[in-house]
């Protein structure tokens, strides 16, 4: 299976785990978020096929989010 992850950068310091996968989940089944705490700010999600990564990324990179543009960019992809 081709896991892709993406970087999202820009976030609000009040954003949890449940909002991102709500948002991403729009573009297809995200396997994975991780929200970072120490720094806040960037989170990591990680989707099972390129194309749902793809899809979100292009459509949230540089949109607004609680107040916060997002940065989003595929970071790695691998087999498992």
């Amino acid at each position: 299976m081709v896991n892709i992850r993406l970087y999202v950068g820009g976030i609000s310091n009040e954003i949890t785990r449940e909002h991102l996968q709500d948002l991403f989940g729009k573009y297809g089944k995200s396997e994975h978020v991780w929200v970072s705490t120490k720094p806040p700010g960037f989170a990591f999600v990680k989707f099972e096929t390129e194309a749902d990564a793809s899809d979100a990324c292009d459509a949230l990179n540089g949109e607004e989010f609680m107040d916060y543009k997002l940065r989003v960019e595929v970071t790695s992809s691998g087999t498992r």
